[in-house]
């Protein structure tokens, strides 16, 4: 079992968003370098969006995981009372 300190896996989608990210960020630079504030606005919302919908991305991610990982534990915890009933039933 991974430690819960361990990042998230990222997906190959959430990966893409962080290049996209980055090189609005880039971006976003050479827009103030050359004085186009406009720009740079613009561009620094998109930052934003994107960055919340990554967070949205990663949270539903987590989230998957985590239910796969109860239902596994779930139905480990029903296999073993099911052989501890079998085994119990046997001795009476």
């Amino acid at each position: 079992m991974e430690s819960s300190n361990s990042p998230p896996q990222s997906s190959p989608e959430n990966n893409d968003l962080l290049l996209l990210i980055n090189s609005l960020k880039e971006e976003q630079r050479a827009f103030e370098a050359e004085e186009r504030y406009i720009e740079a606005q613009i561009t620094a919302k998109k930052i934003v969006e994107l960055k919340q919908k990554l967070k949205r991305d990663q949270v539903a991610e987590l989230k998957s995981k985590q239910n796969e990982e109860r239902e596994t534990v779930e139905h480990s915890y029903q296999a073993e009372v099911a052989e501890f009933n079998s085994h119990w039933n046997k001795v009476i």
